[in-house]
């Protein structure tokens, strides 16, 4: 109902998380630039929201769902919502490795992964991140789940109850085979790649 905006820790006390988040925003020095300025600002909205949408192909293609929210500001939220929760260091190896298959990305966009912080240690509490459906608190927008198409979810408190979620087994085969991928790439001259990539990459333990 937007009554309340509520921020969460991802990173919880046995340093699991159940769900990891791509906020991609505007940089801040092109809102620096371009707040004035709603043709511009509209231009550069529609990169963010192109991007956020390579996140949501690229999870299709490993059976991760990717859901969007308009964060109320300048960006988008890219939520993975996981099955059962996993190491806060694993979900943050495949968020930056799925990041890292964006590149390049518009020079105006920026990309972070939540969680930010691999362990938290105790008494920490890592970066908070704000939840869906609240309102910003600058601008005084609502934060909103969206189609790709950009348009308004229909039922967003039921989608949140019903959206599917993502295996741990999706997590780590999609870490495993872009480490792979990184490994041949990084072959020094001369190696043979395909012994190079499995001498690099192993199998990850849990």
């Amino acid at each position: 109902l937007g009554n309340f905006t509520i921020g969460v820790y991802p990173v919880r006390l046995d340093n699991t998380v159940n769900f990891i988040v791509f906020d991609i925003d505007i940089a801040k020095f092109a809102v620096r630039e371009i707040i004035a300025n709603k043709r511009r600002w509209d231009a550069v909205m529609v990169r963010a929201h192109e991007t956020a949408c390579r996140i949501v192909d690229l999870g299709a293609a490993w059976e991760v769902p990717v859901y969007l929210e308009d964060s109320g500001f300048k960006g988008r939220h890219a939520w993975i919502f996981l099955e059962t929760p996993i190491p806060a260091g694993v979900a943050k190896k495949f968020g930056d490795l799925l990041a890292a298959a964006l590149a390049p990305l518009p020079r105006e966009i920026t990309v972070e992964v939540f969680p930010r912080q691999g362990s938290v240690a105790r008494g920490g509490l890592g970066n908070l991140i704000k939840l869906p459906l609240g309102i910003h608190r600058r601008t005084g927008r609502p934060s909103r789940i969206i189609l790709p198409d950009g348009a308004d979810h229909p039922n967003p408190l039921e989608f949140l109850l019903t959206a599917r979620k993502t295996t741990r087994r999706a997590i780590y085969a999609f870490i495993q085979q872009a480490q792979r991928r990184v490994a041949v790439v990084t072959a020094p001259p001369g190696a043979d790649s395909g012994a190079y990539s499995r001498n690099a990459t192993g199998r990850l333990r849990e």
